[in-house]
């Protein structure tokens, strides 16, 4: 009976702390989607893409795409204060992935809807000049 409560004992010690590491991990990476949602401002990437696009053409709107896709946010330091190294790599890596993904996302959107806008811009200016010569 003494073996098997130590056995038991033994397992639990071992087993605990990889179940709340574990825990920790998901738990940090819902924190990170829930903060990088209310945090990054998707509006100004979608604005790059668009205005990129509509004013200088598609190759400027695949510019603000591969930036946004490059360019990681980085979380606030005050949501990390105190926590454990493990739980701030983690939520770091999850942070900067949303985010990236975000930010991606609306710099491509921005930039399909600035493809007709260029298109009308500049196919009138052709179309003007064309018929004036």
């Amino acid at each position: 009976m003494k073996k098997f409560v130590s056995t038991l004992i033994i397992l639990s010690i071992i087993t605990v702390p990889v179940v709340v590491l574990a825990e920790e991990r998901e738990d940090a990476c819902a924190q990170a989607y829930i903060h990088v949602d209310e945090n990054l401002n998707t509006k100004t990437w979608w604005h790059a893409g668009f205005w990129g696009t509509s004013c200088l053409g598609p190759s400027a709107g695949v510019v603000a795409v591969a930036l946004a896709n490059t360019m990681k946010p980085y979380p606030s330091g005050s949501e990390l204060l105190g926590k454990p190294p493990e739980y701030i790599e983690e939520y770091t890596y999850c942070y900067q992935n949303k985010g990236s993904d975000l930010q991606t996302k609306n710099a491509i959107k921005g930039a399909l809807w600035g493809i007709p806008v260029f298109i009308a811009v500049y196919g009138g200016i052709f179309l003007v000049v064309g018929l004036s010569l």
